[in-house]
């Protein structure tokens, strides 16, 4: 009897026990995401490197990231961007400042941080964190990155190979430090820069139709029609919610339609609540089939759109050219000689070039159109996106489709983009790397040599400069003097300064400013120049001869 009772008093207090474990990390769980402290959070050979590093290295140390592949060498990047053509745009790096450094390192964080790395070893046992370099961190720094980032502002036009971002250690002993930041900042920096690339070139070739579509128009008309063309459709493509809101930032800096409002609402506030990226009213596939009857969604749309309105109808739930003939195109007739309503198909499966093409020939069948000066159509009150699964090939064979049909290439529906654009932009896509550029307290320069022509690093600390001619160097050695140009580096973030003060003008612009740079700085820039000064040439020369090595080793 006392053995039964003992057996079940046991099980009851493992089961409170059990209850106990459970409510506290249920409690846990509700306070969000798991943070990481910011000792641990690189990758491991940078979280554990320091026992590595020089004495040179870990007294000062100053990396710097470069693109080292153009936009036109790029695969992924083949068919919509110009021949020689290395303009690229910097985004993101604020948004990295934002998320990683301003939360401040705390002491229950640093042995947190011990701990975990007590058993990281892959064999067992502990690999090694600095926990005296980390306590200076916290005592000197109130837990915050004892770095300065310094680059060129956000939406700046830049090149291959210059050095858009550069980062150095403050004080002595921090060294290892800049290189902790290379996993999170490279790697958003380097993508969301991508991305915005990627767009801006895009940008560029819409704008070369609506200009050969109506060369009498201003060039701010072109520029409206080219960046109504391509609608944003990536929010459920992306991996994570951060990857969609700074994505989708990328994406407003060239083009005004969106339906990745996460990224439209940071924008928005990011532009002192005017008004960024915008969407029209559309109908889902669930909302067709949520309803009685195909026709009856499509009637609930056009009430809600409201007298005048614009919606976007998907039409392949059960029958898209049907759709079209039998719904959508009476009642575009009606509106235009009612309320002008614009009615907007949306095909999203089948041949996306002959639906798009449907929609236009139904639309004349039913004369709501209008003829330009140029002789093609124009629509009026039947229009189209076309979204399924889009690509610039996709986009392009679509277009010439529309010109050589005797439509308008920007007049007769647009674009709507999610996957692709989501899935193009890689650290990879434009080689970006984060190297040592200098180190100890007398700036040693360094460069790392490669069996790769394009992977051999720039020496440093540069400056970055603008205002010369393109056949005049950009990035010079911080020493040299007499160089065409100004200094376009602007700090970011400086570790050593207090409270708020830590943070620059640069990472809060309105993003108006950075929307207009990357339009209008882009068109100012060559689309290639000159970047390395004959001084950071002489440093290369002299580190490949001290490895027996020289440029005659390297095929061009």
């Amino acid at each position: 009897m006392n053995t039964r009772r003992t057996a079940e008093e046991s099980r009851t207090a493992e089961e409170s026990k059990t209850d106990t474990n459970l409510e506290q990390k249920l409690q846990q769980f509700a306070k969000g995401r798991i943070e990481v402290p910011l000792c641990v959070d690189g990758d491991a050979y940078t979280v554990a490197g320091e026992i590595l590093s020089s004495d040179k290295a870990s007294q000062k140390s100053v990396y710097g990231m470069s693109f080292r592949r153009s936009p036109s060498k790029a695969p992924e990047f083949e068919g919509f961007v110009a021949p020689e053509d290395d303009r690229m745009i910097l985004y993101g790096l604020s948004d990295y400042i934002r998320d990683k450094l301003t939360k401040p390192l705390t002491r229950e964080q640093l042995d947190e941080g011990m701990e975990f790395m007590s058993t990281a070893h892959a064999f067992g046992g502990a690999l090694p964190l600095d926990r005296k370099l980390w306590e200076r961190v916290i005592d000197e720094y109130d837990g915050f990155l004892p770095i300065q980032i310094e680059a060129l502002p956000e939406g700046s036009t830049f090149y291959p190979n210059e050095i858009p971002v550069q980062v150095t250690s403050l004080d002595e002993g921090f060294g290892e430090l800049a290189a902790l930041i290379e996993a999170h900042m490279v790697g958003m920096v380097a993508t969301t820069s991508t991305k915005a690339t990627m767009d801006r070139h895009l940008l560029e070739r819409f704008r070369e139709y609506a200009c050969e579509d109506d060369p009498k128009a201003s060039e701010e008309d072109i520029l409206f029609r080219a960046k109504l063309m391509v609608h944003d459709f990536g929010m459920r493509a992306s991996s994570t919610p951060q990857e969609s809101e700074n994505y989708g930032r990328a994406h407003l800096l060239c083009f005004s339609g969106t339906d990745t409002f996460n990224a439209a609402y940071q924008a928005w506030k990011m532009n002192d609540k005017k008004r960024v990226g915008s969407s029209i009213l559309a109908l889902a596939h669930r909302t067709v089939q949520g309803a009685d009857s195909e026709k009856e969604a499509f009637q609930t749309m056009r009430t809600a759109a409201g007298p005048g309105g614009i919606g976007s109808y998907v039409a392949d739930c059960y029958d898209f050219r049907e759709a079209v003939r039998n719904e959508l195109k009476p009642m575009a007739v009606e509106a235009s000689h009612t309320d002008k309503a614009i009615i907007v198909a949306r095909p999203d499966s089948g041949d996306a070039k002959e639906n798009v093409l449907f929609v236009l020939d139904q639309a004349c069948e039913a004369e709501v159109y209008r003829v330009q000066d140029n002789g093609r159509i124009a629509m009026t009150n039947l229009s189209n996106i076309q979204g399924d699964s889009m690509t610039w090939k996709k986009m392009k064979e679509i277009t010439e489709a529309k010109i050589d049909h005797g439509y308008s290439p920007v007049n007769c529906g647009i674009f709507g983009v999610g996957g692709w654009k989501r899935n193009i932009p890689t650290r990879d896509t434009l080689s970006v790397a984060y190297k040592l550029m200098a180190k100890g307290e007398d700036l040693e320069p360094e460069v790392k040599l490669s069996d790769t022509f394009v992977k051999i690093s720039v020496s440093g600390p540069v400056k970055t400069l603008r205002g010369q001619d393109k056949d005049q160097p950009s990035t010079v050695m911080h020493y040299e003097t007499g160089h065409a140009g100004q200094n376009a580096f602007q700090v970011f973030y400086n570790g050593s300064a207090q409270g708020i003060d830590k943070y620059k003008a640069p990472c809060v612009e309105t993003f108006s400013v950075i929307q207009d740079r990357a339009i209008h700085e882009f068109d100012q820039s060559p689309l290639n120049r000159r970047v390395l000064s004959d001084e950071i040439v002489r440093i290369q020369k002299e580190t490949m001869e001290r490895h027996g090595r020289s440029f005659s080793d390297y095929k061009f």
